[in-house]
C-alpha cells in the first residue's frame, strides 16, 4: 500500500538536452508532508538517475473508470513507491502525452506553483511501453466521444470529432525542438 497523489498543476517542458528535444508533460504533485517522497526529490538532484519500475492501473469498477493511476517504484537512489492519479475527463491529454512521449517531468509542489519555478527540483522519468497503449486508446476515444455527445454532436459526428481531436493533440505532442 502506498500513497496516491493528485496533480495540482501541469505544463510541458522541452529541452534539447532531454529526449531528443521531446515535449514532455510536466506534472506538479502535492505530496503534502510526506518526508520520504520529499527526500526522494532532494536525492534526485544530488545523484545520478536511478531505476524506476512503473505500471498503469485503473480502479476495479463495473462502470467506466473515472481515473487511471501511474504507479512508481523507485529503486535508486532510494526504495519508495507512490502513484499519481489522473482524472480521465479532465487530464486525458496529460495521460496521452506521457504515453506518446514515453516520459514525464515530475515536480513536488502545492496548488498555485508553476512548473517553471520548480524545474530545478524536477525528476525526468522515462515511461516505457507498459502494454497499456491499446487500452488507453479505447478509453481516450470513449472519453472524447462522450464529450462530443454531451456537446450535442450526433453519434456519427462525435466519432469523427474524437478521432480528429486525438490526431490534433498528438501532433502537438510530437513537436520536437531542434537539437543543435
Amino acid at each position: 500500500d502506498y500513497p496516491i497523489f493528485k496533480i495540482v498543476a501541469n505544463g510541458g517542458l522541452s529541452n534539447t538536452d532531454l529526449g531528443e528535444g521531446r515535449f514532455y508533460p510536466s506534472l506538479v504533485i502535492d505530496i503534502g508532508d510526506n518526508k520520504v517522497i520529499e527526500e526522494l526529490f532532494k536525492l534526485h538532484q544530488e545523484t545520478p538517475p536511478g531505476d524506476t519500475k512503473l505500471t498503469w492501473g485503473r480502479p476495479k469498477t463495473f462502470f467506466k473508470p473515472k481515473t487511471v493511476v501511474l504507479s512508481f517504484t523507485f529503486i535508486q537512489p532510494m526504495n519508495v513507491s507512490f502513484g499519481i492519479e489522473f482524472d480521465i475527463k479532465e487530464q486525458y491529454s496529460l495521460v496521452d502525452g506521457v504515453i506518446q512521449q514515453r516520459g514525464l517531468v515530475l515536480v513536488a509542489g502545492k496548488t498555485g506553483n508553476k512548473i517553471s519555478d520548480l524545474i530545478d527540483e524536477s525528476i525526468l522519468v522515462q515511461v516505457p511501453n507498459l502494454g497499456f497503449d491499446q487500452l488507453w486508446d479505447e478509453i481516450l476515444v470513449d472519453t472524447l466521444y462522450d464529450k462530443y455527445i454531451k456537446m450535442g454532436a450526433s453519434r456519427k459526428d462525435a466519432k469523427i470529432y474524437a478521432k480528429q481531436h486525438i490526431n490534433s493533440m498528438r501532433e502537438v505532442w510530437n513537436i520536437r525542438r531542434e537539437v543543435e
